[in-house]
């Protein structure tokens, strides 16, 4: 990748958009995605789990995080289609 580049996407803030949650063409994109796939109706199993293991009673939370990434739309940082939550 020439330097010009890479220029594109790096951000203002040092971050690589490629490492951005909200990038479109992410690997947190991406990974979100296919762990959504994979997790199916887990919130099932974290149910019948938070009667040992309190943490579960939050999973609700992680899977509306996990689902938030899945969504990234942001093009990138220099594009005009800029999705800042910050």
């Amino acid at each position: 990748m020439n330097y010009e580049r890479i220029l594109n996407y790096l951000a203002p803030c040092g971050l690589d958009c490629g490492r951005c949650a909200d990038y479109r063409n992410g690997e947190i994109k991406e990974l979100s995605l296919k762990l959504l796939s994979k997790l199916g109706n887990y919130s099932k199993v974290a149910k019948i789990k938070s009667n040992k293991l309190p943490v579960f009673e939050n999973y609700f939370h992680f899977e509306t995080i996990l689902t938030s990434f899945s969504k990234a739309s942001c093009s990138g940082v220099y594009s005009t289609n800029i999705n800042s939550q910050m």
